[in-house]
């Protein structure tokens, strides 16, 4: 017979940060962290979800999972509560989105892409046709104040393969960075120099 002591609670909350702990190395690795790191998007260890700061440390991790494997079990029931709390949240969090955001997790989830597939989906999901996006890009890199903003935006992960995607080539980028260059007072000799 179950019976609510203690101990009882204490084994159940504890088992439950054991499969946190998997669950949270599990998906450090998976499918969907490899698709968003991508993206410049890196999963932060100890369900925090995905950052774009790229991971650096140990310690957070280790004190979130002193706090599952601890601390919540020293709570007996209430730590089960807790959990069980945290995880009705998360599950209410995720019945309300709408079918486009859960049919795009899904394949971030799931399968493996390109980082022009990752932006194309994003912009389905947006509601956004490719049209309007080559369009956004040209207007916006139209009105980039100069050279260094031009190049950092090259420099974001993934944004060269999607311009590919939709038809913006090397040489519209070069000639895009030697108008820039130009604008910014910039000579062909300090071009050839760097």
């Amino acid at each position: 017979m179950f019976e609510f002591t203690y101990g009882t609670g204490w084994l159940i909350c504890f088992l439950w940060g054991v499969y946190s702990l998997i669950m949270d190395v599990v998906a450090s690795h998976n499918v969907a962290a490899k698709n968003m790191k991508k993206l410049g998007k890196y999963y932060a260890l100890g369900g925090k979800g995905y950052t774009e700061l790229e991971p650096t440390g140990w310690l957070g991790w280790i004190v979130t999972e002193f706090i599952s494997l601890v601390l919540f079990p020293l709570l007996s029931w209430v730590g089960v509560a807790i959990n069980l709390v945290y995880t009705a949240i998360q599950y209410q969090k995720r019945s309300g989105m709408p079918e486009r955001v859960k049919e795009y997790l899904w394949k971030i989830k799931n399968i493996p892409m390109s980082e022009e597939q990752l932006y194309v989906a994003g912009f389905q999901v947006e509601g956004i046709s490719e049209e309007a996006v080559r369009r956004r890009v040209k207007e916006a890199w139209a009105n980039m104040a100069d050279v260094d903003e031009f190049d950092a935006e090259l420099r974001k992960p993934g944004v060269h393969g999607f311009l590919a995607h939709i038809g913006i080539t090397d040489e519209d980028i070069a000639k895009a960075r030697r108008s820039r260059r130009y604008e910014d007072g910039l000579d062909a000799e300090d071009e050839d120099d760097e």
